[in-house]
């Protein structure tokens, strides 16, 4: 399994083998899911997917790689902007907003991992403090256009309905 710190953006995990008899204070435990992808590269990589939450949409989405050595590390060496649509299914769209509300958040990002073997998705880390897409996209402007998608979905979700009161 992993622990990792319940502080944000820490980037501390470790895999740890389990039952543990003293759980760590201030630790988050989660079973560890093989995200690994077929390698690009010589190396095994893992791939992250990160869905921005604005209000009840999922406006944007991107895929983000790295090696398989450092799956903990706040590192990319690739990123992919894709939709929701491209990375989920229906069903898995459907259901992230009403994660997102659950939890209390309006805006934000939801972390997850695609389990390799069994393809299920695992929600891993629900970020209430969203941050830019990565710097390593391939294609110049791809954050901006990302960033230009979620500020579009702010105005529908939250500026939109105050200006028709």
């Amino acid at each position: 399994m992993v622990v990792k710190s319940d502080e944000n953006a820490a980037h501390d995990g470790r895999v740890v083998t389990g039952p543990v008899e003293e759980p760590e204070a201030g630790a988050a435990y989660q079973i560890l899911i093989d995200n690994e992808v077929p390698a690009r590269r010589r190396q095994a990589m893992v791939e992250d997917l990160r869905l921005m939450i604005v209000g009840s949409q999922a406006p944007v989405a991107h895929g983000k790689r790295r090696r398989k050595a450092e799956r903990f590390a706040n590192v990319t060496l690739e990123a992919d902007a894709v939709s929701p649509q491209d990375i989920l299914t229906a069903d898995e769209i459907e259901a992230t907003p009403k994660l997102a509300r659950a939890a209390g958040l309006d805006l934000g990002e939801i972390d997850l991992l695609r389990d390799r073997a069994s393809g299920c998705v695992y929600a891993v880390d629900i970020n209430k403090t969203p941050h830019a897409p990565p710097s390593v996209f391939e294609r110049p402007g791809t954050g901006w256009r990302l960033m230009r998608r979620a500020a579009e979905a702010f105005e529908e979700e939250f500026v939109a309905p105050v200006r028709k009161k």
